[in-house]
């Protein structure tokens, strides 16, 4: 039971700050920070993805944001990789950081977005 999972040899690295902070340009390609300025959304984590979007290369996790710990920001991340999109679940650890229905639990949401992208055995959301 579970999801096949392969990761590249030497793994995804993983970066902690303090805090994070972003911009994105037109295209939508964020600029990360360490400090605060005006213009500047916190951040609780961010993957960086290959040029062709399609595998995670590095995360940034913020440890000290008040909507999330380092904790929930690096299995969130990590879910990104998993599920190798963007976007994010309504509720559980798969929710954007800043979102109502964020927590630090592997939902039926979250499972369902990983298993929708990659073969799970057995795979029963709970109901």
């Amino acid at each position: 039971m579970g999801c096949d999972v392969h990761v590249a040899p030497g793994g995804v690295p993983v970066t902690a700050s303090r805090l994070l902070f972003v911009t994105y340009d037109a295209a939508g390609n964020p600029t990360t920070y360490e400090a605060n300025a005006p213009g500047r959304k916190p951040l609780c984590g961010l993957s960086t993805w290959n040029e062709a979007r399609t595998d995670v290369e590095a995360i940034r996790i913020a440890l000290d944001d008040r909507a999330c710990t380092g904790e929930y920001a690096a299995a969130h991340e990590m879910g990104h990789a998993l599920v190798r999109a963007r976007g994010h679940t309504l509720t559980g650890v798969l929710a954007g950081g800043h979102d109502v229905g964020k927590s630090d639990r592997i939902d039926d949401a979250s499972l369902t977005a990983v298993c929708s992208m990659r073969p799970c055995g057995a795979f029963e959301p709970e109901r």
